[in-house]
């Protein structure tokens, strides 16, 4: 249920019954993540923190928004799908294996490297 030993089991039920899944290109980033990264796979976000992520980027919507130290991209990818038209994601790693992995989900969300067609776009950092 939760990985968080501090969160109430009541809670996570609650928001987990009340909340939508992983699409299918998020499923498919979950599924590839713990395909290249085995245990390390623990490290990214649930589902149901990028449901809150998004719905935190929908209230704020931000021009914006930059993820520092990217795992394979999965947070990039729920708050680029709620930006506002023409926000922009930048996701940045300095590891070279992390950021093979987030190229993976760059490829996921588009062949273009683009998460959408409204021109909302998600880079990496090459040290």
């Amino acid at each position: 249920m939760s990985r968080n030993p501090i969160i109430d089991h009541a809670i996570v039920a609650y928001a987990l019954a009340h909340s939508t899944g992983p699409d299918e290109l998020q499923q498919e980033l979950i599924d590839a993540t713990s395909a290249a990264t085995g245990g390390a796979a623990g490290m990214q976000i649930s589902p149901l923190q990028g449901a809150f992520m998004s719905i935190l980027t929908s209230v704020l919507r931000p021009s914006l928004a930059v993820e520092v130290g990217t795992f394979t991209g999965y947070s990039a990818l729920t708050m680029a799908r709620a930006l506002p038209a023409g926000g922009s994601c930048v996701a940045t790693s300095a590891r070279s294996g992390r950021r093979s992995a987030a190229t993976t989900g760059r490829r996921l969300a588009s062949p273009t490297g683009s998460t959408s067609a409204s021109g909302r776009r998600r880079t990496e950092r090459a040290d």
